[in-house]
């Protein structure tokens, strides 16, 4: 007990967090996600496909979103930036080497999904910074174009095409968002928990176990507590951009299906991701945030406090939830 004390408290000293109000908008964000209970059912894509059929899919699909962005996957497989290997165990990313190369793993299940992973990480592909300096705004926000982009390739085939198991991913991609959902949860309430008493007993850890009730998603817990352990870290800085990235994508999709023309907001934001402060990413998507600063002892530097005004929370949240009615 005493290393996980530990690991808490040099979080808590390394990211300056003085109060549990200053991680508000993750809080509020998976409490959206966590009022939803959903039967996740696990379905698989059976029909074999082969890499460069998936990659016509995403092709045509680009081309009704951006005739650049077609252009450009085709120009990044022929540089040869597709890592192509037979791994279904594997998870697909992009990335940029230190030469400056763009490179993208991606391994194959053989079936629909190999497309989605293909149009997700051309996504990223193109708002990565060659130099590896992405904004803030990016690295919170950079999941929200590449799920939404996924989002829409769903309605792409429904419409077109419709290949055998298009929507299979959807529950797929819902099951990670639920998990990365649970393991965050279990960081905010460490914290949580170490900010109001200074210190986190047995019985502490029992009743933040005790929010989990399914046996199943209880080993998982453990696990993950494990795994923090072992590494010394706490991963919902990193993590809760997939819950970020749902939420949001779910309210940009629903924009836009209430109005194509919103499709244009997919393009811009996705290109100037890098350059938008997080403000102004807000506000183009029509979406208020609290002036709140940290309280600091020298008055002239308050740090932002990141959190939407609760209509705008109001907002992702019914989006979220129209989104589930249509997987």
């Amino acid at each position: 007990m005493e290393e996980l004390n530990k690991l808490i408290e040099n979080h808590i000293n390394e990211y300056e967090i003085n109060d549990f109000e200053e991680l508000s908008f993750i809080t509020r964000l998976v409490s959206i996600i966590d009022k939803y209970n959903i039967n996740l059912k696990d379905k698989k894509a059976k029909k074999n496909i082969k890499f460069n059929k998936n990659f016509k899919y995403s092709y045509n699909f680009l081309k009704t979103i951006d005739l650049e962005y077609a252009n450009y996957l085709l120009k990044i497989k022929e540089e040869g930036v597709f890592d192509v290997l037979k791994d279904k165990k594997a998870c697909p990313y992009s990335t940029v080497n230190d030469d400056g190369s763009h490179y993208i793993y991606m391994p194959l299940q053989s079936n629909i999904n190999d497309s989605y992973s293909i149009t997700h990480e051309v996504i990223h592909d193109l708002s990565i910074s060659d130099d590896s300096e992405n904004s803030l705004t990016r690295h919170l926000f950079c999941e929200v174009f590449s799920l939404l982009s996924e989002m829409l390739q769903r309605d792409y085939f429904k419409n077109t095409s419709k290949p055998k198991g298009y929507n299979v991913e959807n529950s797929t991609i819902l099951g990670g968002v639920y998990s990365k959902k649970r393991t965050i949860m279990l960081d905010l309430n460490l914290i949580k928990a170490y900010l109001e008493d200074g210190y986190i007993n047995y019985n502490e850890v029992g009743r933040i176990f005790s929010i989990y009730t399914d046996e199943e998603i209880n080993e998982e817990i453990i696990y993950y507590l494990q795994e923090i352990l072992e590494t010394g870290e706490l991963t919902y800085g990193y993590e809760q951009r997939y819950i970020i990235g749902y939420l949001f994508a779910s309210y940009m999709h629903d924009r836009i299906i209430n109005d194509p023309k919103k499709l244009e907001e997919f393009v811009e934001l996705n290109d100037i991701i890098n350059e938008y402060d997080i403000s102004d990413f807000l506000h183009y998507l029509d979406l208020d945030f609290k002036n709140k600063y940290i309280q600091t002892e020298d008055t002239e530097e308050q740090p932002l406090i990141l959190d939407l005004t609760d209509e705008s929370y109001e907002k992702l949240e019914r989006s979220f939830v129209k989104e589930l009615k249509r997987r």
